[in-house]
Parts: C-alpha cells; sequence; structure tokens
C-alpha cells in the first residue's frame, strides 16, 4: 500500500508511515495542526547533519583563508556538505547550510587573493628567490613554467 500522506511505499500491516508518521489507518481523522507537525519533524535523513558540518566548515575555512590561502584545503568540503545540507527540511538547518555555502565560497576567493598577494610581495621584495630555495630545502618541488 501507498501512504495517502507522502505517497511512499509502506507494509501492508504498517499502522502509521515510517516515513512521514502519517496514520494509515482510514479511520483515524488528522486535522491540520497536527499534519503540519508531521511535515516539519519530518527530516529524519541526514542531510540536517549535512548542514550543520557544511555550517562548521564554511566558518573555519573563511577564518583560515586569511592566513595565506590555508582555507582553501577545507572550502571544497564545506560546499559539498553545504549543499547536500540544503536538501534539509528544517528551515534552522537548511539557513545554515546556506551560511555555510557562501561562507566556503567566499573563502576560496579570499584564499585565492591571499595567494596572489603573497606571490606578488615575495616578487615586489626580491625574495622569490629565497623561498624556492626554501621550498627546495623542505623537498617540495617548485616550477614558475619555465
Amino acid at each position: 500500500m501507498y501512504c495517502k500522506k507522502c505517497g511512499k511505499e509502506v507494509d501492508d500491516d504498517s499502522l502509521f508511515c515510517p516515513f512521514c508518521g502519517a496514520s494509515l489507518n482510514d479511520n483515524d481523522v488528522e486535522d491540520e495542526a497536527e499534519a503540519v507537525d508531521v511535515d516539519n519533524n519530518s527530516d529524519r535523513g541526514p542531510w540536517k547533519v549535512f548542514a550543520i558540518v557544511g555550517y562548521v566548515l564554511g566558518i573555519l575555512s573563511f577564518v583560515l583563508a586569511f592566513f595565506v590561502g590555508v582555507g582553501i584545503e577545507i572550502a571544497p568540503a564545506g560546499i559539498v556538505f553545504s549543499a547536500l545540507g540544503k536538501k534539509s527540511t528544517d528551515p534552522e538547518k537548511k539557513a545554515k547550510a546556506e551560511k555555510g555555502l557562501k561562507l566556503s565560497i567566499a573563502a576560496i576567493i579570499i584564499s585565492f587573493v591571499a595567494i596572489i598577494a603573497f606571490a606578488i610581495i615575495l616578487v615586489a621584495t626580491g625574495a622569490m628567490d629565497e623561498f624556492i630555495e626554501y621550498l627546495e630545502d623542505l623537498d617540495i618541488e617548485f616550477s614558475m613554467g619555465m
């Protein structure tokens, strides 16, 4: 049989829909206020957790973006979790996911600006050669495309 409220397939012997909680008994009469409460609390999937994780990663990547682009490593995960979290039916969690998405995108932009500014400062001060030597001492290969 199918739930009259959410349309998902449920077992014939079920009394309540396992997806939305609606009564499957034809004799039960639900009032509108009760039906609204079921809809608001039906966010049982991982989406609300993804929304919170995306929000936290968004904040973290935004803060770390000011340290010469460190946030660029965390921001993609923040974008993914926030985008998944936007599927939440909880308005509060959905709003957090949207904020996390915006913060993660801002972190990527700030990180790129910080990296470019750092490179310009190195070139302008003549410290680029010393920086490349430092990277080579750390066994990090660095190529200027030459």
